[in-house]
């Protein structure tokens, strides 16, 4: 992620002939890098275009970039594409109107545009490795995402320094009763209503998701995400008061899933540039509209809320219509408290609640605690009140000597299970449960790695009986990989490894092969290789000097035919005894007769 954004910091120097885009239509098979920059001088719209690594487009207006068909834009971690508009100046970013399945956005860097870097309106474009920043928008800076129909799925991505005039400085998300996906993602630095214009209220400073409804609700899930350093700022007005809510994110209306998520140093103020006007809410999550969140090893820390009087939950805050349950987090140095709640469905297990609010109340509200270690105690069974004692105040894991370890709740479904293997070994002690972020069996979601991908697939080979094959396969991906071969859709038995080699050849090892490649991060599926065994396998050399190789002690016939159309102009011409060194015949006859074909078969 932070390759592609790097780009952005320093001159672009090309090397390559420039090529001009008209306005209308792209209807074009491929982009090469060769015929870069693309400089686009009008709004276009996109049937068909796959776009090659390394390659640049430069827009010499204020254009869109509109896809209604597929776009295809692939680049690599060290080559990404790059939309850009050098200058002061802005363009209309990449619109996903209604387009067509199948567009891919793979390391290209969106910037510069001033009607949001991606938006996408009833379409489903699968962005990985992309960085999206520098950016505004009136909403939804970085991306603005209005899905009835389709997901927004968003892996590895980073969506930084874009500001919103209003909400979603980062990103705004309605997405009605669909999915949004956001795995492995830096969501950073977002400003929402930077300006501190006066509105009754600003929403969302890294992400706003929604959903329709409370009975129509929308997915969303997070794992492994970074929403950090975001600000969601909202002006007073002469309706007496002003509202911000969710400095990192707000969700509403939707059934909500944080899996070993960051929330740090996000703020929700209420500011007009001279004056503090009430209320901010949420400094690090906010949920309302019904929202129901479920957020296990997440950690919220150094949120804080600004206003003038009504300032309620620096880490997290639940309006009274919205549920959530907290397991295994981490709250620690969010201003005010960690968890405000104004709804009575609010749980918090196996958690750490320390040094927040300057030490003062931890938790406001009527949430459910259990298990937890809430600094100055807190009501409820297995609660304690200790120093966690952090690695550091930026570090937030437990240190063996904490008694945080093992204090979790006892029943086995709450075992730690990252022990051995992982690096830091964040589960301590035994197995019951390790109060706080890295504890529980979810802390396995920590451990940085990539999913496996297979580079070079196994290949389809033919061999004859006797004989032997070897397939190879060659995956990427973070150690150990494991491998199973599969013959047929069964499982090979101690087939384990990188290769397969089957010997000697019988009938029934033709058909299909492949092999399932897994790590701790994922598990993929090559594509099937095929295997086809013949009865003898002929190496013709010159002078018609046959080498014929196949099951050893078998007799074979060896026949010619000058027209293999004719499927009985086979006539015989030897029989012979498989010996263990194969059998060699030389055709004295083939000088006067060049075109013959030949086969052995068993007899």
């Amino acid at each position: 992620m932070a390759v592609c954004l790097s780009l952005l910091l320093a001159p672009l120097a090309e090397s390559h002939a420039a090529t001009t885009v008209p306005p209308g239509l792209i209807n074009d098979p491929v982009w090469y890098k060769t015929n870069s920059p693309y400089y686009i001088s009008g709004n276009v719209l996109v049937a068909t275009l796959t776009i090659q690594p390394g390659v640049r487009v430069y827009f010499q207006g204020n254009y869109e970039f509109q896809v209604q068909g597929v776009l295809k834009a692939l680049g690599e971690t060290n080559d990404p594409i790059i939309f850009y508009r050098p200058g002061t100046a802005g363009w209309q970013g990449i619109f996903f109107n209604y387009s067509s399945p199948g567009s891919e956005l793979y390391c290209c860097v969106i910037s510069n545009s001033v009607n949001s870097g991606v938006r996408i309106l009833d379409s489903s474009p699968y962005l990985e490795n992309c960085t999206i920043a520098y950016n505004s928008a009136p909403s939804g800076g970085g991306i603005w995402a209005d899905i009835a129909q389709g997901d927004l799925i968003l892996r590895k991505c980073t969506i930084a320094n874009n500001q919103s005039g209003k909400d979603g400085g980062g990103i705004f998300a309605a997405v009605h009763t669909n999915r949004l996906i956001a795995e492995d993602c830096d969501i950073r630095g977002n400003l929402a209503n930077p300006g501190h214009s006066v509105y009754s209220w600003t929403v969302g400073g890294g992400l706003w998701a929604e959903g329709e409804s409370t009975t129509r609700m929308a997915s969303i899930s997070l794992s492994r995400c970074l929403i950090r350093s975001n600000i969601c700022s909202v002006g007073g007005g002469t309706f007496g008061g002003a509202n911000s809510y969710g400095g990192g994110m707000i969700c509403q209306a939707a059934a909500l899933s944080l899996n070993n998520c960051t929330l740090a140093g996000n703020i929700a103020q209420a500011y007009s540039g001279t004056s503090w006007y009430p209320y901010a809410y949420g400094g690090g999550l906010e949920l309302s509209g019904g929202c129901s969140a479920k957020v296990a090893n997440c950690i919220f820390s150094y949120n804080a809320l600004a206003a003038g009087s009504g300032v309620h939950g620096g880490g997290v805050y639940v309006e009274a219509d919205s549920s959530a349950a907290f397991l295994n987090c981490t709250f620690a140095y969010n201003a005010p408290e960690a968890v405000e709640s104004a709804s009575s469905n609010v749980g918090l297990t196996n958690s750490i609640v320390y040094f927040n609010n300057s030490g003062g109340s931890q938790i406001l509200g009527t949430s459910k605690v259990a298990y937890c270690d809430v600094q100055n105690g807190f009501a409820g069974t297995g609660n304690i009140n200790y120093g966690p004692i952090f690695y550091s105040a930026n570090n937030l894991t437990i240190v063996s000597g904490s008694r945080c370890v093992d204090a979790g709740n006892p029943a086995s479904a709450y075992n730690d299970t990252c022990f051995s293997g992982s690096n830091p070994p964040f589960s301590l002690g035994t197995e019951r449960n390790d109060i706080g972020a890295h504890g529980g069996p979810g802390a396995w979601g920590w451990i940085q790695g990539d999913e496996p991908r297979v580079a070079a697939q196994p290949q389809s080979q033919s061999s004859c009986l006797g004989q032997s094959v070897t397939f190879s396969v060659f995956a990427t991906g973070s150690g150990p990989l494991g491998y199973q071969w599969f013959f047929n859709g069964a499982p090979l038995s101690g087939n384990t490894g990188t290769n397969l080699t089957l010997s000697p050849l019988q009938k029934t090892d033709a058909g299909a092969y492949w092999v399932v490649v897994s790590n701790v991060f994922g598990i993929v599926t090559s594509a099937p290789a095929q295997l086809t065994v013949y009865d003898a396998c002929i190496d013709l050399h010159m002078y018609a000097g046959l080498n014929i190789s196949g099951q050893q002690g078998s007799s074979y016939v060896l026949s010619y035919s000058t027209d293999l159309s004719n499927t009985n102009g086979w006539v015989p011409m030897a029989t012979n005894t498989m010996g263990s060194s194969g059998w060699f015949y030389l055709d004295m006859d083939s000088p006067f007769s060049p075109h013959r074909f030949y086969k052995a078969t068993l007899r």
